[in-house]
């Protein structure tokens, strides 16, 4: 029997051959797999493996022509790694890029999953090009119309780092958003989502507006947890809703489209890699810029622009 072989590579490596073979096959399920490599249709090194098999670096992985002819090609072909992504009919500002990571300023009004989202969309890296299994993508969601720093694997390295800091809560994520009412001091929300699992957020009132019928603050949250429409959630059980959220109680929008919640900053720890800084802010569109102007004048506005806002620097300016 002829065989087709393809080499392991560095962001392969350390993966089960169950999960690696998966990609050239994804109609298949995992029993289909199992199947293929009893009958040593797939193997490594020219000889069967079971599928808790780890592949390493270097390993030359065969599939059966008869099986190959099959592929997905997509699988195998180049990705479109001249893709310009400000060509777009949306433009995406990148924040930062490094060889393991991408860290980009998502717009409102576009999904990061899905056919017209942006990992649809972002160029593939030169590893993941090289990769029998691995490929670029986002490493955390925003909501389709939130804005702000969404991160996006370059390498499998990156990709384990980053996702590594995310379940130990070493990585610290500051959001910026509009509320409706008087949010006068500091609070730390725990919840329990849909699923009975804990949520967990910090918030902080930044500004206050009287200047309209009814007062908005300006609030920075820290989120603990990460539960879908976590911070949506929290602020309307606790009185204060997004302004503009009409899913959860926020009432009409400010500016006629939707509310106001921004991905603002990023802090990594200590053990970063070399070329990722200990902070990253992401800066907030016009739409939002102005609204803050609007609603809380040109002081906080400034502070804002900085990336640096909080309590004691916003009294000295009244």
């Amino acid at each position: 029997m002829d065989f087709r072989t393809y080499c392991i590579t560095r962001d392969d490596s350390g993966r089960r051959i169950d999960r690696v073979a998966r990609r050239f096959l994804p109609g298949l399920p995992l029993s289909g797999i199992y199947k293929l490599l009893r009958k040593g249709l797939i193997r490594i090194n020219n000889k069967k493996v079971t599928p808790d098999f780890v592949v390493t670096e270097g390993n030359e992985l065969g599939i059966a022509e008869v099986l190959d002819e099959n592929l997905q090609k997509e699988v195998f072909s180049a990705q479109n790694g001249d893709v310009d992504i400000v060509s777009m009919n949306f433009s995406i500002e990148i924040i930062l890029e490094t060889k393991d990571l991408l860290f980009l300023n998502k717009p409102a009004g576009i999904s990061v999953h899905g056919e017209h989202g942006l990992d649809a969309v972002i160029p593939s890296s030169i590893s993941a090009d090289n990769s029998l299994s691995f490929r670029t993508g986002p490493l955390h969601r925003l909501d389709h119309n939130t804005t702000g720093l969404i991160t996006f694997s370059r390498s499998l390295t990156g990709a384990t780092w980053f996702s590594s800091c995310v379940r130990s809560h070493r990585l610290e994520k500051y959001y910026l958003g509009i509320v409706r009412g008087n949010l006068a001091q500091n609070c730390e929300w725990h919840d329990l989502d849909v699923d009975a699992k804990e949520m967990i957020t910090c918030a902080v009132p930044l500004a206050h507006t009287l200047k309209t019928n009814e007062p908005f603050s300006l609030v920075r949250f820290r989120i603990i947890t990460g539960r879908k429409h976590q911070i949506r959630i929290q602020t309307s059980r606790h009185g204060f809703p997004l302004a503009g959220d009409g899913l959860y109680a926020g009432g009409v929008p400010l500016n006629g489209k939707t509310y106001f919640l921004h991905a603002w900053q990023l802090y990594f720890p200590d053990d970063r890699p070399n070329d990722v800084p200990e902070k990253l802010i992401a800066p907030l569109d016009a739409r939002f810029r102005q609204c803050v102007l609007d609603l809380f004048g040109m002081g906080t506005f400034a502070l804002l622009e900085c990336g640096e806002l909080d309590w004691s620097a916003y009294e000295k300016l009244q």
